[in-house]
């Protein structure tokens, strides 16, 4: 795991390795969805403060995808 975001509030939160991002139950400790970024080789990932984006790097590209939609 690379970096996850934990909510202030709320039972749902996310982690990525920069290739998948999984979003996980606090409660259950069970994974709900997980969607596969398609970044080969990650360097570095960051979620923004409110969890809503998610920022992955790699060798040549910096890549920005909504945490929710996992839109690029």
């Amino acid at each position: 795991v690379l970096t996850l975001w934990l909510p202030q509030q709320g039972t749902e939160a996310f982690a990525t390795d920069g290739k998948v991002v999984a979003k996980f139950s606090l409660k259950d400790a069970s994974v709900i969805e997980t969607t596969d970024l398609a970044v080969k080789y990650p360097q570095l990932a960051a979620f923004s403060p409110d969890g809503s984006k998610l920022l992955v790097a790699d060798f040549d590209n910096v890549y920005l995808f909504d945490a929710i939609t996992h839109a690029k």
